[in-house]
């Protein structure tokens, strides 16, 4: 209903469900919508002579805990942006 009450008002077209968007790949299902940067992330490897590095699931130890410590040093977060 809304879809086609929005193409009446303005000069649209439906394409379908989305796959691809600003950089990011785009699947969706009935119950649930997954995203992911595989291709960029596969070309940042290219990039930098990686695309045969020495791959792993996750970055850090499974099943770890994080807690705030709160006696630690301040950091720009800057940095991580």
């Amino acid at each position: 209903m809304f879809k086609k009450s929005i193409m009446e008002e303005f000069n649209m077209f439906d394409l379908g469900l989305m796959y691809y968007f600003l950089g990011i790949e785009v699947n969706q299902s009935a119950n649930r919508i997954f995203i992911s940067q595989k291709k960029y992330a596969s070309e940042i490897l290219s990039k930098f002579g990686m695309k045969n590095c020495n791959a792993i699931t996750t970055p850090f130890e499974k099943g770890l805990k994080l807690k705030k410590n709160p006696e630690g040093n301040l950091i720009d977060n800057r940095l991580y942006k």
